[in-house]
């Protein structure tokens, strides 16, 4: 298969003062047709899944799985039985909005799919990888509605810029860096978590053994709830007794532009653990300012 040259970027070797490059272990980063894998000498770090693996699937793309331990271990779910529209680290909502109408669900899939319109990729001077991407949000759902659509009724009507940023491993663990831009394309457009008590949506963390987990904030236990749970700017998901090579500590922060996030939606089952915004109230998107969601994750070893 031929793949467009602008596809496959070249990796930018550069000189790198991190503890992980001195340790002779720096990363590199290499793209396919439709997907980007970060790897270091011991072997793979993480997979950005830019396009849908299955064709049937039009919506399960964009998103991080697998995801690697330093020790190996791959610690994000794809698919499980008991969710299977969870998708390793992903970020969708529930409700999407063009003038109050509601014109998908990103969560399952229904009329949304994401259409890469841009991606790059290199190392850094700092031994960091970075991984840059463009997505439009497009819908069959906006039928009636006074917005720019295809021939076949579809409509582009969100911009998503997202980088994704990794770091050489350290003594403290792998850190990685996650930050999503949103802009409306169309007058009107809105966003929204689940119509519910529990108002899920936004960033979102599909580990495995999570019926084995604890979680805590600033060193105070939390207890999972139907609710969203208030929390300081980091949570800590702590595996006790975990196998031989499973993390003893995941430690996940959000902000919203710029501003710690401390509404989570936190499951001690195999579930997810979500960053629960805007919640269950719609919150309208600007074309001119970027909405700016940001995760910084610390896998310890």
């Amino acid at each position: 298969m031929n793949i467009p040259r602008f596809l496959l970027v070249g990796i930018t070797v550069l000189t790198a003062a991190s503890c992980g490059e001195q340790d002779g272990n720096p990363l590199s980063v290499t793209g396919a047709a439709d997907h980007i894998d970060i790897a270091d000498n011991y072997g793979p770090v993480l997979r950005y899944q830019i396009n849908p693996p299955d064709k049937t699937e039009p919506w399960r793309a964009n998103y991080l799985h697998l995801v690697y331990a330093p020790s190996g271990a791959v610690i994000t779910e794809n698919a499980p039985g008991d969710h299977i529209h969870h998708r390793g680290i992903f970020w969708s909502w529930r409700g999407l909005f063009i003038g109050g109408k509601r014109v998908g669900d990103a969560w399952v899939g229904d009329h949304i799919r994401y259409v890469p319109a841009g991606r790059s990729y290199a190392r850094r001077a700092d031994g960091s990888v970075t991984i840059e991407t463009t997505t439009l949000w497009r819908t069959d759902a906006a039928g009636g509605l006074d917005v720019p659509a295809s021939r076949t009724g579809l409509t582009d009507f969100l911009k998503e810029e997202t980088r994704l940023t990794v770091w050489p491993d350290t003594e403290k663990g792998r850190r990685i860096h996650i930050r999503v831009a949103l802009r409306a394309l169309v007058p009107n457009v809105a966003i929204a978590g689940s119509d519910n008590e529990k108002g899920y949506g936004g960033l979102s963390f599909r580990f495995g053994r999570g019926e084995k987990m604890l979680v805590t904030s600033d060193d105070k236990t939390l207890t999972a709830t139907p609710e969203p749970v208030l929390t300081n700017d980091s949570v800590s998901f702590i595996f006790p007794d975990a196998p031989t090579g499973w993390p003893e500590t995941i430690d996940i922060a959000c902000r919203v532009n710029g501003t710690p996030w401390h509404s989570w939606i936190l499951r001690q089952e195999a579930s997810m653990q979500n960053c629960a915004w805007p919640g269950r109230t719609p919150v309208p998107l600007s074309a001119e300012t970027a909405t700016v969601l940001e995760a910084e994750i610390l896998i310890h070893p």
